[in-house]
């Protein structure tokens, strides 16, 4: 606990090894958490725990049937999309963490990559599974994902960057924002870009989704497309 709010990895914790509550599952325990959480900001305060408990036990089981919910997506749908990339640096993995959290629906139905630690952070708090982990930032994590963009594998990017701190690896970073500028990536900076982007996803206006699909051809920006045919007049002209 802190400053008197509760996280969802604590919850677990509390639930399943100071309560021992054997008889729930992760899926019941998140739906407990999901109504204690009325405003969905990934953390219970106390006023939501003094009104949850004033509600009373018996209501709060009641509303934790699983009749009262929609089958959660990940057992509904199997992931078949392009890698969304999830990176934070220190001091911003907390803010992702709880981040992801609040849309872990929209996360658990992508494949998703990660740098090393934010990867380590994700599975250990929420579980999430993640498909490809790569090194960390400072180690070549960046350039790693930087790659897999280049190769059209990587359909959006969750890169929460400290603005505040200086990096040794600053090279990488520049260098990892820039790929996706070149390539068209939409990436997301803060929470209230990754946000935004959430949103352009579920609405799918302008059929925004269809880029998280591997069938779905990537949008060239003008500049490379004017760039792509200048590299093709030099190599014609070149003897």
């Amino acid at each position: 606990m802190q400053n008197s709010m509760v996280w969802m990895a604590r919850f677990f914790d509390v639930c399943e090894n100071q309560l021992r509550l054997k008889n729930y599952n992760r899926e019941d325990l998140w739906r407990v958490f999901d109504q204690i959480d009325e405003n969905h900001d990934g953390m219970i305060d106390a006023l939501e725990m003094k009104r949850m408990l004033k509600n009373g036990v018996n209501k709060l089981l009641k509303m934790t049937s699983k009749k009262n919910f929609l089958p959660r997506v990940e057992s509904m749908q199997e992931k078949n999309t392009r890698l969304v990339a999830l990176v934070a640096h220190n001091h911003m993995k907390a803010p992702l963490l709880h981040f992801v959290t609040k849309h872990i629906d929209f996360f658990k139905t992508v494949n998703i990559v990660t740098t090393g630690s934010t990867g380590s952070v994700l599975e250990k708090n929420l579980g999430l599974k993640i498909k490809h982990k790569v090194a960390s930032g400072p180690l070549g994590g960046d350039q790693e994902i930087g790659s897999l963009v280049t190769n059209d594998e990587v359909a959006a990017a969750f890169f929460f960057i400290d603005p505040l701190s200086a990096h040794p690896h600053d090279a990488d970073i520049k260098a990892l924002v820039r790929i996706m500028d070149v390539h068209n990536i939409a990436c997301a900076t803060n929470p209230i870009t990754g946000s935004a982007l959430i949103a352009a996803f579920q609405s799918n206006i302008g059929n925004f989704r269809n880029c998280l699909f591997p069938h779905h051809s990537r949008d060239e920006s003008e500049v490379v497309l004017t760039y792509k045919m200048n590299q093709q007049a030099v190599i014609q002209e070149t003897k």
